[in-house]
């Protein structure tokens, strides 16, 4: 799997960390096509829908490179810390310790 590093979420650890934007990408090409034969596809297939009309160096344009990554690896990684809740510490009063003075 493709993935774009660091241009994700923000991750649970620490929120001014970005995680990874994965990509997936299913693409078929053939093996090679006749040079004759281009001319014909060009009139058998319709027209592209968007056209690049960005340069590289364009304001607002940015060039990434994509990695191969594991997104399990990269999840356990990102993934929210979990607390202990030892009932240990504090028997008989679960959740937080709430003192309230009496007036």
């Amino acid at each position: 799997m493709k993935c774009v590093v660091g241009e994700g979420l923000p991750t649970f650890r620490d929120q001014t960390e970005f995680g990874n934007l994965f990509i997936c990408l299913t693409i078929e090409f053939p093996e090679s096509i006749p040079q004759d034969a281009i001319p014909t596809l060009k009139g058998l297939l319709p027209p592209a829908l968007n056209q690049v009309t960005a340069q590289e160096g364009d304001e607002n344009v940015d060039v990434v490179n994509l990695q191969t990554r594991d997104p399990v690896e990269s999840y356990e990684y990102n993934k929210p810390k979990v607390q202990d809740d030892d009932d240990d510490d504090h028997p008989g009063h679960p959740g937080q310790n709430v003192q309230c003075a009496q007036q």
